[in-house]
C-alpha cells in the first residue's frame, strides 16, 4: 500500500468526497479563485485554540429607558412638561382650600366644592355612572319638577374619570376618591390642551412657533383657566381638549394626503403605503371629533366649520385645476365616524331636537357627508366635461339653496333646528341675560355699550397681536393654497365668528389667540432669517472671542431677535404682571388672582341647601320609591307623558334657574328650573320662575305653585337685588319698578357715628309700590309678613348682607345710578339694622366732595331664606263692623334675630278673618322640622281690645279654622 505523502495526513471518506468535489468545481471552471485558494492554505493549517469570547452585557431597564427618552426627548419636550407643571401648580395648589373644604358632608366626610352650577350637576351624572357603568342617565326626573329633564351633557365626560375610579378604586371607589378625582380632573383635560395646541404650530408654523403658542397658553388667564382649575368639574374644557385635539389631527391629515397624493385610486389599487398616514391621521381626526361630540351637542358648530373648510377647499381646488379625490375620503372619516359613535344616543331620541341627543347630529353629519360628495362628483364631470371652472361654485351654490328649499319642506323640524343653531350667533332675548352668553364686545354691566374689557381680561395683549397674526396669515393662504392651511384659517375665522356672538366662546379662542400670536412671531423670526442665523452661530462661535466677532458682524440681526423674545416674551407673560391687575391696583396679575379664585358655591347656599336635605321631606318617600332613587335610580318617562309619574312624596322647589343643580345635588330635592333654562317660562307663560318671583299678588303666585307642585320656595340676595333684572327680562316685565324721586341728603360717616343733616335734596331713582308688592320683595325682605300661604322657615349662616342704591356724580357732572353687586357684609344684626335705618330715610353722601350717595337701603337679611307654601290657618272672630284688625305674632330665627308677623283686615258684618301661616307652636310634622320659633300666641288687637289666640301646627298644615273668642 503506498504511503501519504510526508507531511499530509490521511483524509476520511467524506473529506475525501469533498475533495472530489472541489476538484470536479476546480475542473470546471479551470481555475481556481485567489479566495478559494486562501481558504485551503487556512483549512491545510493546524486549528488554533478558540478565543475566549466574554458574554455580552444585557443593559438594564433603567439603561433602556435611559437610551429610549435620549432618542425621544429633545429640550422641546423638556419645556413642555415644565410649562404643564406650571399650568398644574396655578390651577390647583392656590385654590385647594376653597374646594376642600371643612364643611361636614355626607357620610362623615367633608365637601368637595366643585363648581356651583354644571359642575354639581356633573357630580350627580358622575356617581350615577358609577352605578351603572358604563350607562349613564339621559333623563333625569330630579331636576326640573314637575317634567324633569332630558340632558344634553354628553356621556363621555362622566365615563372617563368612572373608568378610572373603577380602575384605581378595584371596582368600588370610596366618595372621597371619587370627589378627589372629580375635583382634579378638568386641571388634569387643561394642561392636555398644551400637547394638541403645540403639534399644530409645530405642523403648520415650525417646531418653535409650537412653543411658543404652548407658553401663551399656559400664561392665558380668563375663561380658559376659571374652566380648567381644581373644582372646575364642568365638560367645557373636554370641549376645549378635544377641539384642538381635532383640529391638530386633520392637520396632519391634510399634510399627509397632499404629500403622498392621496387619491381614490390608491385604496383601489390597496396602495397601503400611500394611504397609511392619511387615513390614521384622518381616523384620529373623526375620533377626536366624536369624543367631542360626546362631550356636548353643540360640537355640531365644528362640523359647520369642517363642510364650510371642505366646501372652500373644493372651490379651491377645482378652480386650480386640481384633482378633489381627498376631500371625500378625508370627509368620510371626520364625519362618519362621529356618527357611528354618536348614534346609540341619538336613536334613544328618535326626534330632531336641537339641544338634546336625537336625529339630529346623525342626520347633519350624514348629509354633510353626501353634500361633500355630491360637489366632489360635480367637480370630476365637470371636468371631464371641460365645463367653465366659474360655473362650479356657482353651481353648488345654486344646489345648496334648492336643498335648503327641500329641507325645510319635506323635514321642517331639522331646518329649524338648523335655523336655531344659526340664531345662536346672535343671541336676543332673555338669552341676553345669562352672563355668558352675552356678546364679547359689549359691556353687560354698562348697559351694553361696545367695549374691550371682555377681551381684555381674558387675552390681554394676545388678543390685538392674534388679529394681525390672523391677517397676516390670511395673505400666506392666498399664496400658498396649503390645504391644512386653509382649514385653520376657516377654523380661527367661525371662533372669531362665535367669540363676537356670545362671550362663552372666550375659552374656545384661546386655541386661536395662543397659535395666531405664535404664527406671528415665526414670521418675525423668519424675516430677520433666525433660523440661518442660528445655523451660523453653531458653525463659528466656540469660544468667547468668536462671539464677540459673531455678534459684531450680525449686530443688526442680534438685535432684531433681541426685540422680538423682548416684545413677545413681554407679551405672553404679560398677565402674571401686576399691570394685569383684575383690580386696576397693580398688585398682583391677573393669572395668579385667577388661580386664587373658586369656582364653588358660598358656604351660605351649603349650609342652607344641607339644612333643606336634613329638615324636609324626602321626595323620595320612606322607603325610597324605585321609581324616584337619587342614587341608583334609572328613569324612563314616555314620550307621550308631558310630566314624570313621580310618586305621591315628590314635590318641586322654587327657585332661580341658577341654583336649580346645587338643590339637586346638595339637597337631593327637585328643583322647579335649572341651569339648562328649563322652568323658567311654563305652560305659555302662565307659571314658571320669572312670572312666579315678578307676580305681585299672593294668590296669583299660590297657584302658580300649585300647577308645578312646588312646596318650598328658596331665594337669596342676588335673586332679590342683582339679579331681579334678568328675573324680570325672561318675560319682559322689566317697567315700572323704579321711579324717579328725591331724598334729603344727610352726611354720614358710619364709622365714626357722625350723622348730620345738610338741608339738601338730591335726585334719586327709587323702589315703587310694584317691587313693594312683589313676591320676592316680601318674602326676602319682609320675612313673608302679612302674607297668608308662605313662611319663613330658615336662613342661612354667615353675616347679614345690607343691599342698597348708589349715585354717583363724574367729573363732568354725569350722573349714574345702580346697585353694587358686593353688598355690605355685617356679623352683628343690630349694627346692620343701624346702618340700615339711616341708609333708607335718607341720602348719605359719604365723601365731603358729595358725588356718591348711598340711599333706599334695604333691610339687612341673611344671604339665603327658604320659605314654604302651605295652606294656613284661617282665624276667625268678632269685631265692629269697619274696624281695623291686626294679628302679630313674634319670632326667632335659628340665629337668634327676632321678627314679627303681622296681618291685618277689616271686620265686615261685624266678623274678621285671618288666613296665617306661624303656628304658635315649634313648626315639625311629618319628616319635617324646622328651627323658626314662635314666642308666644297670635295677639289680635282691634280698638283697645286685644285678645290672643295659639293655632296649632295641624291647623296651618290643613286649612284649618280656629275662633277667636
Amino acid at each position: 500500500m503506498a504511503k501519504p505523502s510526508k507531511g499530509k495526513k490521511s483524509l476520511k471518506p467524506e473529506q475525501k468526497a469533498a475533495g472530489g468535489d472541489k476538484a470536479a468545481q476546480k475542473g470546471q471552471s479551470g481555475q481556481q479563485s485567489p479566495k478559494a485558494v486562501q481558504a485551503e492554505i487556512q483549512k491545510s493549517k493546524p486549528a488554533a485554540a478558540p478565543e475566549k469570547v466574554e458574554p455580552t452585557k444585557q443593559a438594564s431597564i433603567v439603561e433602556k429607558s435611559i437610551n429610549f427618552f435620549r432618542s425621544r426627548v429633545t429640550w422641546y419636550t423638556v419645556a413642555l412638561v415644565i410649562l404643564m407643571a406650571f399650568m398644574f401648580y396655578l390651577r390647583t395648589v392656590p385654590a385647594h382650600d376653597a374646594v376642600f373644604t371643612n364643611w361636614p358632608w355626607i357620610n362623615g366626610s367633608t365637601y368637595v366644592n366643585v363648581a356651583e352650577d354644571d359642575g354639581v350637576y356633573h357630580m350627580r351624572l358622575l356617581y350615577n355612572t358609577l352605578q351603572h357603568f358604563p350607562f349613564r342617565i339621559m333623563y333625569d326626573p330630579f331636576t326640573h319638577f314637575p317634567y324633569g329633564n332630558t340632558i344634553h351633557f354628553g356621556p363621555l365626560f362622566e365615563l372617563i374619570p368612572a373608568a378610572f375610579l373603577l380602575i384605581i378604586g378595584l371596582g368600588h371607589p370610596s366618595q372621597s376618591l371619587i370627589d378627589t378625582v372629580a375635583a382634579y380632573y378638568p386641571a388634569f383635560l387643561g394642561i392636555m390642551v398644551v400637547i394638541p395646541v403645540y403639534y399644530t404650530g409645530k405642523k403648520l408654523f415650525g417646531r418653535r412657533a409650537g412653543l411658543v403658542a404652548a407658553i401663551i397658553l399656559a400664561f392665558l388667564p380668563g375663561a380658559f383657566f376659571w374652566r380648567s382649575m381644581l373644582g372646575s368639574t364642568d365638560h367645557h374644557i373636554a370641549e376645549v381638549l378635544f377641539m384642538a385635539s381635532t383640529v391638530a389631527c386633520l392637520v396632519y391629515a391634510l399634510d399627509a394626503a397632499k404629500g403622498s397624493k392621496l387619491s381614490l385610486e390608491h385604496l383601489k389599487n390597496k396602495d397601503w403605503k400611500s394611504v397609511k398616514m392619511p387615513l390614521i391621521y384622518a381616523a384620529l381626526t373623526g375620533l377626536f371629533f366624536g369624543c367631542y361630540l360626546l362631550n356636548w351637542v353643540g360640537a355640531m358648530l365644528l362640523a359647520f366649520t369642517l363642510f364650510i373648510y371642505f366646501t372652500l377647499q373644493a372651490f379651491v381646488d377645482h378652480l386650480k385645476g386640481r384633482p378633489l379625490d381627498y376631500i371625500p375620503i378625508m370627509a368620510a372619516f371626520v364625519f362618519l365616524i362621529p356618527t357611528i359613535m354618536v348614534l346609540p344616543y341619538s336613536l334613544g331620541n328618535p326626534s330632531f331636537q336641537a339641544v338634546y341627543y336625537s336625529l339630529t347630529q346623525p342626520v347633519i353629519l350624514i348629509f354633510a357627508f353626501i353634500a361633500i360628495c355630491a360637489e366632489y362628483l360635480i367637480s370630476k364631470t365637470m371636468q371631464q366635461s371641460k365645463v367653465e371652472k366659474w360655473a362650479y361654485p356657482v353651481s353648488i351654490l345654486g344646489i345648496s339653496v334648492i336643498g335648503l328649499l327641500l329641507i325645510y319642506l319635506v323635514i321642517p323640524g331639522l331646518y329649524g333646528i338648523l335655523y336655531y343653531g344659526l340664531g345662536q350667533l346672535w343671541p336676543s332675548g332673555g338669552t341676553l341675560t345669562i352672563r355668558e352668553a352675552y356678546p364679547t364686545f359689549q359691556d353687560q354691566d354698562a348697559g351694553g355699550i361696545f367695549s374691550f374689557r371682555t377681551v381684555w381680561q381674558n387675552f390681554f395683549l394676545t388678543f390685538p397681536a392674534s388679529i394681525l397674526g390672523l391677517l397676516l396669515f390670511a395673505f400666506r393662504v392666498a399664496k400658498n393654497q396649503r390645504p391644512a392651511d386653509l382649514m385653520f384659517l376657516v377654523w380661527s375665522l367661525v371662533m372669531f365668528w362665535a367669540l363676537i356672538a356670545q362671550n362663552r366662546y372666550t375659552y374656545y379662542f384661546a386655541l386661536n389667540v395662543s397659535l395666531l400670536t405664535a404664527y406671528l412671531v415665526a414670521e418675525m423670526f423668519n424675516a430677520i432669517s433666525l433660523d440661518d442665523l442660528w445655523a451660523s452661530f453653531r458653525k463659528k462661535v466656540d469660544s468667547m472671542e468668536s462671539f464677540q466677532r459673531f455678534v459684531k458682524k450680525n449686530m443688526g440681526s442680534c438685535l432684531a431677535v433681541a426685540f422680538v423674545l423682548l416684545v413677545f416674551g413681554f407679551i405672553a407673560v404679560y398677565p402674571a404682571l401686576p399691570r394685569s391687575d383684575y383690580t386696576l391696583q397693580g398688585k398682583e396679575g391677573a393669572l395668579f388672582q385667577c388661580s386664587r379664585s373658586s369656582p364653588g358655591m358660598p358656604y351660605e347656599w351649603y349650609d342652607a341647601l344641607m339644612w333643606m336635605r336634613n329638615h324636609t321631606p324626602d321626595p323620595q318617600g320612606s322607603p325610597v320609591n324605585a321609581s324616584l332613587d337619587y342614587w341608583s335610580g334609572q328613569y324612563y318617562k314616555s314620550p307621550s307623558n308631558k310630566t314624570y309619574d313621580y310618586p305621591a312624596s315628590a314635590y318641586g322647589v322654587m327657585s332661580w334657574w341658577d341654583y336649580g343643580h346645587m338643590i339637586t345635588y346638595i339637597a337631593n330635592r327637585i328643583p322647579n328650573a335649572n341651569p339648562f333654562q328649563a322652568g323658567i317660562i311654563e305652560e305659555n307663560g302662565t307659571t314658571g320662575a320669572s312670572p312666579f318671583f315678578c307676580s305681585t299678588d299672593e294668590n296669583r303666585s299660590v297657584q302658580m305653585l300649585d300647577a308645578l307642585g312646588s312646596r318650598y320656595v328658596v331665594i337669596d340676595n342676588e335673586m332679590a337685588s342683582t339679579k331681579f333684572y334678568a328675573i324680570q327680562s325672561w318675560i319682559g316685565d322689566t317697567e315700572g319698578w323704579k321711579t324717579e324721586a328725591r331724598a334729603n341728603l344727610t352726611f354720614a360717616n358710619m364709622t365714626k357715628g357722625i350723622i348730620y343733616d345738610t338741608g339738601e335734596q338730591v335726585p334719586i331713582i327709587a323702589d315703587t309700590d310694584k317691587w313693594n308688592s312683589s313676591i320676592m320683595n316680601r318674602l326676602y325682605y319682609g320675612d313673608a309678613s302679612g302674607m297668608s300661604h308662605y313662611r319663613l322657615v330658615y336662613e342661612s349662616a354667615g353675616p347679614y348682607a345690607l343691599n342698597f342704591m348708589y349715585m354717583q356724580f363724574d367729573d363732568q357732572g354725569q350722573v349714574s345710578y345702580g346697585m353694587p353687586e358686593i353688598p355690605l357684609r355685617f356679623d352683628n344684626y343690630t349694627d346692620a339694622y343701624s346702618y340700615y335705618d339711616a341708609a333708607s330715610r335718607f341720602a348719605l353722601s359719604q365723601n365731603n366732595q358729595r358725588t356718591f350717595y348711598i340711599y333706599s337701603a334695604r333691610p339687612p337679611e341673611k344671604w339665603v331664606k327658604i320659605f314654604e307654601k302651605v295652606e294656613g290657618a284661617t282665624l276667625t272672630g268678632s269685631a265692629p263692623d269697619g274696624a281695623n284688625v291686626t294679628a302679630t305674632l313674634t319670632l326667632k330665627t335659628d340665629w337668634d334675630r327676632t321678627f314679627n308677623y303681622t296681618a291685618t283686615t277689616v271686620a265686615h258684618n261685624g266678623t274678621y278673618s285671618f288666613v296665617v301661616p306661624y303656628p304658635t307652636e315649634q313648626m315639625k310634622g311629618d319628616g319635617y322640622s324646622y328651627g323658626i320659633m314662635p314666642q308666644g300666641e297670635y295677639t289680635i288687637t282691634y280698638g283697645n281690645t286685644t285678645k290672643s289666640v295659639a293655632v296649632p301646627e295641624s291647623a296651618v298644615m290643613n286649612g284649618a279654622t280656629i275662633q277667636v273668642s
